[in-house]
C-alpha cells in the first residue's frame, strides 16, 4: 500500500522542479507585479541573479514603451478571470 508523501515532500518536489524547469519561468505579485519566485532559467534569460530579481518588478525589466502595453494586458486578462498571465517579450 502506498502512502501519501507529507506536504513537505510535495513542496520540496515541487521547489525542485520549478528552480530546474527548462521554461524560463516568474512568479509576480499581482498589485505591484514585483517578483516573488523565479527560476534558473528565467535568471539564464534575463542576466539577472535571483536575489537581484527579487528586488524589481517586471517593469524595471521592460523598455519603457513596453512596460504600459504589458501592464494593460496582464490587467485585461485578470479581469477576464485568469489566474495567472503569460507575457512574451
Amino acid at each position: 500500500v502506498a502512502t501519501q508523501p507529507h506536504a513537505d515532500d510535495r513542496l520540496a518536489r515541487r521547489g525542485l522542479a520549478f528552480g530546474w524547469a527548462p521554461i524560463p519561468t516568474a512568479v509576480t505579485s499581482f498589485d505591484d507585479c514585483r517578483f516573488i519566485e523565479v527560476n534558473r532559467s528565467f535568471c539564464a534569460l534575463v542576466g539577472y541573479a535571483e536575489a537581484e530579481l527579487l528586488n524589481l518588478a517586471i517593469d524595471d525589466l521592460l523598455y519603457p514603451e513596453d512596460a504600459e502595453p504589458c501592464r494593460a494586458e496582464a490587467e485585461r486578462q485578470l479581469a477576464d478571470g485568469a489566474g495567472s498571465f503569460e507575457i512574451e517579450q
